[in-house]
């Protein structure tokens, strides 16, 4: 196949047929996105986002692309960056290979080495190179950018909310079932969820379309705050007049998940946070989800402290209910 130019090689890459024992019925074709031209597939979205962040006029003649990757992404930043006449800045980590080192240099490519995951770059493109030159960079933004063609299809469904919401449901389900609350089964737990999501409605609110970066942290902020205490405020009353429990019990049923997810989102996402507060933020670290992360850090220290107390009255809740239930079975003298 003749090409006019490189760009027509992206995504039109060749099909092979291939035969697999036991599935002589099926005709299987395996698509060889090798082929692309930095070898990976990644030259698809790569393509796409530049495309359009000038078309939307984010991308502008004198910018510097910007991303985070821990190699294919970058090469392909790299690459088309370096075709289309833009210079490019990849924040890699320590998992970049020397083979695509070698491969962003050659294209002029300036890197920047930043932890050990692609998460924590994007953190510091956002935070940091954004914050000091924000009319610089376009920061293409993989992992959340919308023009990517490889968004996961659970992202763009929202499936990933949906099972979340079946997860917690058997969480509480589960937690609380041995404390025998009144009508108490799965369905309507996961029904009263189902019930109070829409709440989270005004997430979809796009701030930071009209608001400087600054103010947009801080506004999801406050929705956080609003839509976290209404789901509290209602699943202690669900626990209070659906359920029957009585004080003990709600004050265990609800500070059990709360502290269990509170932790949980503590360990999963702010590990560099602890590290970075244990041993100092420089002021250049500084960034506007400080606060944020600075609450939910606060508020995982009380869940690790509260945790023993909570455990102690969950099981003496456990063996109240057991009693009770025995009560109920004797027969009447």
């Amino acid at each position: 196949m003749r090409y006019s130019n490189v760009f027509e090689m992206v995504g039109n890459t060749p099909h092979v047929r291939v035969r697999a024992r036991g599935a002589e019925g099926a005709r299987i074709h395996i698509k060889l996105e090798g082929c692309n031209p930095t070898g990976s597939l990644k030259d698809r979205p790569c393509l796409h986002m530049i495309r359009e962040a000038i078309k939307s006029g984010a991308l502008r003649p004198g910018m510097t692309l910007l991303d985070s990757s821990s190699g294919n992404m970058a090469c392909s930043i790299a690459f088309y960056g370096r075709l289309m006449g833009y210079p490019t800045t990849v924040v890699v980590n320590s998992k970049l290979t020397a083979d695509k080192r070698n491969f962003l240099l050659y294209y002029g490519a300036r890197l920047i080495q930043k932890g050990d995951f692609t998460i924590e770059g994007n953190r510091h493109c956002r935070e940091m190179l954004l914050g000091e030159a924000e009319e610089k960079y376009c920061f293409l933004d993989q992992l959340h950018n919308w023009d990517n063609p490889r968004a996961h299809l659970w992202q763009t469904l929202g499936l990933g909310s949906l099972v979340y919401v079946f997860v917690l449901a058997f969480v509480i389900w589960a937690l609380l079932a041995p404390l025998r609350p009144r009508n108490w089964s799965y369905r309507n737990v996961l029904l009263f969820l189902t019930l109070t999501s829409p709440l989270a409605f005004i997430y979809a609110i796009p701030v930071e379309k009209f608001m400087t970066r600054d103010a947009a942290v801080e506004a999801n902020v406050v929705f956080l705050a609003i839509v976290a205490a209404s789901r509290v405020a209602l699943y202690v009353v669900f626990l209070r007049r659906t359920a029957r429990m009585n004080a003990g019990g709600v004050i265990v049923g609800s500070l059990m998940p709360l502290s269990i997810i509170v932790f949980v989102l503590a360990i999963l996402n702010l590990e560099h946070v602890m590290v970075s507060m244990m041993g100092g933020i420089r002021p250049g670290d500084v960034s506007p989800n400080d606060a944020a992360y600075t609450v939910v850090l606060f508020l995982a220290l009380i869940s690790f402290f509260a945790a023993p107390i909570l455990v102690v009255i969950y099981l003496v809740l456990i063996v109240l209910a057991i009693r009770a239930k025995r009560a109920e079975s004797r027969p009447l003298a």
